[in-house]
């Protein structure tokens, strides 16, 4: 069950020393289709994990889907 405060499934509402904080995380879809809007195309995604040595030890920030997109030409 989500929370009806939220608007995506995904979203997420936290607190950071008493403060109510609401984060919106956007599908994939929707991202891409923001950039675009906004004039830039996406050229490569990808989660820092995948790239680096298996022998390393895997932070949460590896953990994170990175984005490399330019402006439309």
């Amino acid at each position: 069950m989500q929370d009806k405060r939220l608007h995506d499934f995904g979203d997420i509402l936290g607190n950071k020393n008493g403060i109510e904080i609401f984060i919106h995380i956007p599908s994939r879809l929707k991202f891409i289709n923001l950039l675009e809007e906004s004039g830039y195309e996406l050229l490569e995604e990808f989660i820092w994990a995948d790239l680096v040595d298996k022998d390393w030890e895997i932070n949460s920030a590896q953990k994170c889907k990175y984005w490399i997109a330019r402006v439309k030409k």
